[in-house]
Order: structure tokens, then C-alpha cells, then sequence
């Protein structure tokens, strides 16, 4: 069995430009080299404390960014965990049946939107207003489409 070894994300990613496939490496691909000591990353504690930083402007788009910095105002709570909660419920709100094609010229590689969020704080840090926040327009829509069906149904009972 081969040895599993570590490189620093930016030379992962400028080896491995070519799709999927190419997700594993054990071996440097520009030399065939194995990865030595000194390219080591090192752990990270998940558990520690980090400085948050800022929402940069510009990132995301405009309805999202305006709805994470407002919302942080009203509420009190860091933007960013806003606009992680509202990418979150755009990738909800798309169904299965929505393809994203990843790359233009490759209509083989298809995905589903995904995606997957994580809000660490300390209690009581606003996390979960954070998430309700930013999920209540969705279960409106949900809601408002959930009576609609309801309605649908009684009226097609009834004929």
C-alpha cells in the first residue's frame, strides 16, 4: 500500500488543473518526486480561536451581499455567516432535476447544486437566528407552493 502524502493547497491545485480524476495525488507531478518533510502542511485546530474576517465587497452577488450586511445590522451578527445561510438556501431551492455543467467545454461533467455550511461560534453567538434568517424566504416560497398544491388537490377532489 502507498504512502498517503501531504502538499500545500496552491501546488495541489496548479498540478491538478485537469478535471476530475485527478483528485488523489500520492506523488508530486512535476518531478515524480514523493513530498517531502518540509512540504508538510501543518494542523490546524478547528477548535481554537481565529479573527473573523471580513465579508470583502464585491464577492458575492449584489442581493446576497445586501441581504448579509443588512441583516447583520438589524440583527447583530457577522455578515458572513448571512451570506453563507442565504448560498445555502439558493442551493436548497434548486432541484435535483437542475444540472450545473462545471466546465464550458464539457458537457460530461455534470453536478447538482450542493452545498454544504458550517457556522462555528461560542454559544450564544447568533448562529442560529444567523441560519433562520437567512432560510425564512425560502420556507415562504415552500410554504406559499405547499398551500397551492393543497388547494389543487381539494379543487381536482371536488370536480
Amino acid at each position: 500500500m502507498a504512502d498517503i502524502h501531504t502538499m500545500p493547497l496552491p501546488e495541489f491545485l496548479e498540478t491538478h488543473t485537469s478535471g476530475p480524476g485527478n483528485i488523489i495525488s500520492l506523488k508530486k507531478e512535476t518531478t515524480g518526486d514523493p513530498v517531502s518533510r518540509s512540504d508538510e502542511v501543518t494542523p490546524v485546530d478547528l477548535l481554537g480561536k481565529f479573527p473573523v474576517p471580513l465579508l470583502p465587497e464585491g464577492l458575492l452577488p449584489r442581493r446576497i451581499e445586501d441581504f448579509a450586511r443588512t441583516m447583520a445590522t438589524q440583527m447583530g451578527a457577522d455578515p458572513s455567516g448571512l451570506a453563507m445561510g442565504a448560498l445555502l438556501a439558493c442551493a436548497a431551492a434548486i432541484p435535483d432535476t437542475v444540472a450545473l455543467q462545471v466546465k464550458e467545454h464539457d458537457t460530461t461533467w455534470l453536478e447538482c447544486a450542493r452545498i454544504w455550511v458550517l457556522l462555528i461560534g461560542a454559544p450564544s453567538s447568533m448562529k442560529s437566528p444567523t441560519i433562520k434568517a437567512a432560510t425564512r424566504p425560502l420556507y415562504g416560497v415552500d410554504s406559499g407552493r405547499g398551500q397551492d398544491r393543497i388547494t389543487r388537490i381539494s379543487v381536482a377532489a371536488a370536480s
